[in-house]
């Protein structure tokens, strides 16, 4: 324990997280203790946060994907119904998918369940995608009654308007992630990446690797 306290950095790896406060009390406590210490680190702080806030207003101030999206992820959720693998539409959107493809035998046509699409699309692209609940067993979207006030490590996390549904599915699945809410101005999602115990280093390395993936990820940050 006393060389991970010791290891070089990591008080500056949990500034993103106290700035947000989402560290663990025991955590909290040693970071406090550093800060009193350090003018400098005090300072590292101040950056973090301007850049935090900085970061969602830009966000904010971003339109919503375009109505033209709902026809592309349309698209791919119809080729993926032949799929021996589970429909797309059903694991992005869940029972709501389900509901959708309820309204789409062919009297109903290509036209309805656009429409349907773009509702969901316009409200918030990809607001139904969902990932496996280990409680449940299921899946939900991201307005269900698990998303409520779920608790957990967060990240903040937008989209490119070029990224596919596959692509956003396996990027998010790829940190073990699930959207729990969103979106939100810009474009914003909650994406749950791990318990309220996960590390510092793993919540960065999550960070990370969603931050490299910048042909699919417009944005990613600590999440409250």
């Amino acid at each position: 324990m006393t060389e991970q306290k010791d290891e070089p950095g990591r008080i500056e790896a949990l500034l993103p997280w106290y700035a947000n406060g989402t560290l663990l009390a025991e955590e909290a406590a040693e970071v406090e203790a550093a800060l009193a210490a350090d003018p400098l680190l005090r300072a590292h702080l101040a950056r973090i946060e301007d850049e935090r806030i900085a970061a969602i207003e830009s966000a904010e101030a971003l339109p919503l994907p375009s109505s033209r999206m709902a026809d592309r992820l349309f698209a791919e959720m119809a080729g993926s119904a032949s799929s021996p693998r589970r429909p797309l539409l059903l694991r992005l959107f869940g029972r709501l998918g389900e509901q959708i493809a309820s309204l789409s035998p062919p009297q109903l046509g290509y036209a309805t369940v656009a429409a349907a699409l773009v509702l969901l699309v316009v409200g918030g692209a990809l607001g139904g995608l969902v990932a496996r609940h280990e409680v449940t067993g299921g899946y939900q979207t991201a307005s269900g009654e698990a998303a409520v006030n779920p608790a957990g490590a967060f990240l903040l996390i937008a989209f490119q308007p070029t990224a596919t549904a596959a692509q956003i599915e396996q990027i998010v699945a790829s940190v073990g992630g699930s959207i729990v809410e969103g979106p939100r101005a810009g474009g914003l999602f909650r994406l749950r990446i791990g318990e309220a115990t996960m590390s510092a280093a793993d919540r960065k390395a999550a960070n990370d690797k969603l931050a490299a993936a910048k042909d699919i990820v417009k944005l990613v940050i600590a999440a409250p």
